[in-house]
């Protein structure tokens, strides 16, 4: 019952923490991004 209980929570939960995976990863990507443009910028100047 217990083992039921806790599965039916992760069933939940686990589509949040992809999304929040997702939502993690898509900024690192855009923040690594930005860095390598400020970079770039610098380097052009």
């Amino acid at each position: 019952m217990k083992l039921s209980l806790v599965e039916g929570v992760f069933i939940k939960v686990e589509p949040f923490i992809i999304i929040s995976k997702c939502l993690v990863g898509n900024a690192f990507l855009l923040n690594s991004m930005n860095i390598t443009t400020i970079q770039i910028g610098i380097w052009l100047v």
